[in-house]
């Protein structure tokens, strides 16, 4: 009887154990996604900062550059004359 009272007692522990274990891997888990999650906003919303700076910048730049290029296109002699 005292064997089979060991025997679950020993299970017993080798069960909190791994519960122990695994409460802790899920806690790493969460923290590592929330580290992972708040990044990559950082990043999405570096970029589209950036974007949207870029597309307003460019809206008076982008005429004056496409006219300038349609000049020297034209005014360039072609191959073909």
């Amino acid at each position: 009887m005292d064997s089979e009272k060991r025997r679950r007692q020993l299970a017993r522990a080798k069960y909190e154990r791994q519960q122990q274990r695994r409460a802790e891997m899920r806690q790493q888990a969460r923290r590592r996604n929330t580290v992972i999650g708040a990044s990559l906003a950082v990043v999405l919303l570096a970029g589209g900062a950036a974007w949207a700076g870029v597309a307003i910048a460019g809206d008076g730049d982008s005429t004056k550059t496409t006219a300038a290029s349609d000049t020297a296109t034209s005014a360039a002699p072609s191959a073909s004359a």
